[in-house]
């Protein structure tokens, strides 16, 4: 990343979103919510002394078990985040990448802070 020549550069710092811990996490409520759809199920079976209906309880409460993965999927597996001290005005910003480089013209307001959000994909 690069400001024009009136900044000074700062180190660009990357985020990872996909951690060995996210994935426990994800891992443990996952478990825990089987264990409690077949304590449930195991319940409706002892009180209506039907071990069949048990099993269409769990089977029931299985269908909900998937994990919703839009948002996991729709998230970058990285993001940068860069700060620059900038005077106040219209600073053009260039921004290279190994996928290409792109030019904007942001504009600085004084005493405010100014953010510049640009997506690659």
């Amino acid at each position: 990343m690069r400001a024009n020549s009136r900044s000074s550069l700062r180190t660009a710092t990357t985020f990872g979103f996909f951690s060995p811990e996210l994935h426990l996490s994800l891992l443990a409520k996952q478990l825990a919510g089987t264990a409690v759809k077949a304590g449930v199920a195991v319940g409706v079976g002892v009180l209506t002394k039907n071990e069949a209906l048990g099993a269409l309880a769990f089977l029931a409460l299985s269908v909900t078990n998937q994990t919703d993965l839009r948002s996991w999927l729709s998230l970058p597996a990285e993001f940068e985040v860069t700060r620059f001290r900038l005077p106040a005005g219209d600073t053009p910003v260039t921004v290279t990448t190994p996928l290409g480089t792109t030019q904007q013209t942001v504009a600085i307001r004084p005493k405010r802070i100014t953010l510049l959000v640009l997506r690659r994909y």
